[in-house]
């Protein structure tokens, strides 16, 4: 379980967990997915590459089609100053959801269905607190992926 890596994108956006339970109202998750997909655009390739690349034009002009294959996904809060690691159950829930959204928006994924997402893995890192409040996503080539053209 992920051993392939295939992409890894930063973006300068802050992953919260909404402790205190999803909105009932729609506007919270419209507001936040529109937060998650302008960080995703300005965001940069960390792999494979350097982080010199752009999403924007990663996505543009290297991957203009979404994977065609199973991926699992990590996504990593990165803390910054003053932060505080979250309970391990509340990584991925809260405006995670919304970074899913936007990604599938933002054509990596055909959906967020598990027909094209294996595993989301929640992941949080202390050691980076320069670089943070930021999200880190790593997609990873599935052990479930019986198709051979994912990378």
């Amino acid at each position: 379980m992920f051993e392939k890596r295939i992409l890894t994108i930063s973006i300068d956006a802050e992953l919260k967990n909404q402790n205190s339970g999803q909105s009932r109202h729609w506007s919270t998750a419209h507001r936040e997915k529109k937060i998650m997909t302008t960080a995703l655009q300005q965001g940069r390739i960390l792999y494979p590459g350097d982080g010199n690349l752009r999403f924007g034009v990663f996505s543009k002009e290297i991957m203009p089609h979404p994977f065609d294959c199973i991926i699992d996904l990590t996504v990593t809060r990165i803390l910054g100053k003053g932060q505080r690691l979250f309970d391990p159950d509340s990584i991925i829930r809260g405006n995670c959801k919304q970074l899913i959204d936007a990604i599938v928006d933002a054509n990596l994924l055909v959906d967020d269905s598990s027909r094209h997402v294996g595993r989301v893995l929640g992941m949080q890192d202390a050691s980076q607190r320069d670089r943070g409040p930021a999200i880190e996503i790593t997609f990873w080539e599935s052990p479930d992926e019986q198709n051979l053209s994912c990378s």
